[in-house]
């Protein structure tokens, strides 16, 4: 981690984002940004906090973001 925390909890409305998207979007540590999911031919908007940035990791040059394991399972469907 180079700044915040990591994820602590399996749900959340939370996000760990890598430094080239800090640098290339301008968000910082307790930001709030909002993603688009599409689940079936339906657009949902989910709003999630960042709460640390790490290290530059990337998957195929794109860069990553981390978000807690059940927000990514239940199909882009966060918890309230």
């Amino acid at each position: 981690m180079l700044a915040g925390r990591q994820l602590r909890n399996r749900s959340g409305r939370e996000a760990v984002i890598e430094r080239t998207m800090a640098l290339r979007t301008g968000l910082k540590v307790g930001d709030r940004f909002t993603i688009k999911s599409n689940q079936g031919g339906t657009d949902e908007f989910y709003t999630l906090q960042v709460i640390g940035i790490s290290d530059g990791r990337q998957y195929s040059l794109q860069p990553t973001m981390f978000v807690p394991l059940l927000t990514w399972t239940r199909s882009g469907r966060p918890p309230l």
